[in-house]
This record gives structure tokens, sequence and C-alpha cells, in this order.
């Protein structure tokens, strides 16, 4: 089995511990909206990037990305590839001109059944992720980039993830920061979402340290 089909059979079969012992950062765009579309799994040949995540001591693991299917990658291989899968992206939404995008965008349901089976987002990088209940094993999520201004944010990020959901509550919050940035993946089996969170430090010449794994279920 090419490898970066294997890669993929790993990540749906053990999430967790394939994010414990790789490096997985997820690319996309606020240029696209949230919605389905397919990606592709790539293990590349750098050298440098550690985790901790799982396990007492630093190790070398290896660093994969994934990348919208078509899209341009510098670190593109196609030995090292799996085939394109269909997925559920969710499209990060800024706050501008004083206002979040409309919450048509800035919000996404994951439905209980039918369509893809996985969830991603681009790599958290200052942003809040928010997980909530929808309905019929739905999850109704978003991910959103605060404003520079950091009295601001604090008020807008809580209201910006908590819109949309008509009553209903958010189960989890998923932060980062300039220094620690995040992965977020979600899978769907038996109808219902389970939620894995990265978190690594990014560290010089584009490598970085996985800190923890966390599923959210």
């Amino acid at each position: 089995m090419p490898v970066g089909d294997s890669g993929l059979a790993d990540l749906r079969s053990y999430p967790k511990a394939f994010l414990e012992n790789n490096a997985l950062v997820v690319f996309g765009s606020n240029a696209h909206a949230s919605g389905p579309c397919q990606y592709r799994l790539v293990l590349t040949t750098r050298q440098g990037w550690k985790s901790v995540a799982g396990s007492a001591g630093e190790r070398a693991v290896p660093y994969w990305f994934m990348v919208r299917d078509g899209v341009f990658h510098p670190d593109f291989d196609a030995a090292r590839s799996s085939v394109a899968f269909d997925v559920y992206y969710v499209s990060m939404r800024e706050f501008t001109n004083g206002q979040w995008e409309d919450t048509g965008t800035t919000h996404f349901v994951l439905p209980g059944a039918a369509g893809a089976d996985m969830m991603v987002t681009s790599k958290l990088n200052g942003c809040t992720f928010g997980i909530g209940m929808n309905a019929a094993g739905a999850k109704m999520v978003s991910h959103l980039r605060p404003p520079p201004n950091a009295q601001l944010a604090s008020t807008v990020v809580p209201q910006g993830i908590e819109a949309g959901f008509a009553g209903g509550s958010i189960d989890y919050r998923v932060m980062s920061n300039g220094a620690e940035n995040g992965t977020i993946l979600g899978f769907r089996a038996g109808g219902n979402w389970t939620f894995y969170t990265q978190r690594f430090r990014m560290r010089p010449n584009a490598t970085g340290l996985v800190e923890m794994v966390v599923k959210l279920s």
C-alpha cells in the first residue's frame, strides 16, 4: 500500500496514536467556504519535528500535511500522497468592519449522517475553534480569527463562537496563540462526531514540537 494511503488508514483507525507519533499540519484558505471537498494526506521528507505527546521523552516524528486536492503545495509528492478523500472543510472566519461574517458562513453544521465522515480545518494560529451540539448527532462548529485588539477580542470571540446556536450550548472551545498552534480533526462513527486536537509549538527552520493530543468527544 502506498505510504500516503497507509498513513490515512492509520489516522482513521487510530487517530490519537497517529497524532501523538506524527506531526500533522492542515492547509486551507478562508477564500473557500465551509463545505464538502476533497483533501490529500502527504508524507514529507522534512526532518526536525519532535513529539513529547503520549510519552515522557522527546522523540523525532515524521511530518505530514493535508492539502486540498488540486491545490499546489511545494512539498507535494505524488509518491507520498494518499488518494483524494472526502472531508467537510471548515473555513476560518474573521471579524471585519465591526462584525463577524454572517452566521451562515461563520458556523457550519456537520451532519450526523450522510456525506463525508471526516472534518478538517486549517491550522489554528491565534484562533479559536468552537464545537457545540445541534440535533440528531449533528455538530455545529466554527473557526474564528480574533481581531488584533486584545480587549475587543476578549468580548467578540466568545460572542462569535456562541452565535447561531439558537439556545444550544458550546461543548468545547479550542484556543491557540502565536506560540502554540493546533490541528483539529473530526471523525464521525455511528452517527456521532469525535474531535481530536494536536497542539504543537513552532521551532526554527519550519519545524515544531508536538506537545499534546486531546480527544474531545
